[in-house]
């Protein structure tokens, strides 16, 4: 299987990097410079290795060329049909196929998290204490009983 066929985008995408890239393009057109800043922890050279990836593969566009400063700026976009799997690819899919599927999705909302709490003005928590909503705890500085993900895993 080659890279421009279902399998072999899904393998490019699937990259942390390339899917942060795919996700911060999703519905927009930005610059690899815009990129840029908005995956800061990538390094540049990184970043411009991974956008070239995915254009070769066909996962993004180019939308636009600009002449700026003795160089070329891109502009990029994704292409839809290929950050899109259809029930037929999902049909497909192996198990082991899901489960990459899943961990990139897990890993995906755990950077976006992660990159949330970091950000300036991050409050997962504005009132400790007040979780959930209508709790005997609410509003009062008593501990909250303990979180204990062995009783919600059965019934996932």
């Amino acid at each position: 299987m080659g890279i421009n066929d279902g399998a072999g985008i899904a393998e490019t995408v699937l990259h942390p990097i390339r899917l942060r890239i795919v996700h911060a393009l999703i519905g927009r057109e930005l610059t690899a410079r815009r990129l840029s800043a908005e995956l800061s922890d990538v390094p540049q050279a990184s970043l411009y290795r991974h956008v070239a990836r995915l254009v070769d593969a066909g996962v993004l566009r180019v939308t636009r060329e600009e002449q700026v400063r003795g160089g070329t700026q891109r502009t990029y976009a994704t292409v839809e049909s290929a950050v899109t799997l259809g029930p037929e690819a999902f049909d497909a899919a192996t198990p082991a196929d899901h489960q990459r599927y899943f961990a990139a999705f897990a890993g995906a909302l755990v950077a976006g998290f992660d990159r949330y709490l970091r950000s300036t003005g991050a409050s997962p928590a504005p009132n400790p204490g007040s979780w959930p909503p209508g709790s005997p705890n609410s509003g009062s500085r008593e501990p909250r009983p303990p979180l204990r993900l062995n009783d919600s895993a059965g019934r996932v």
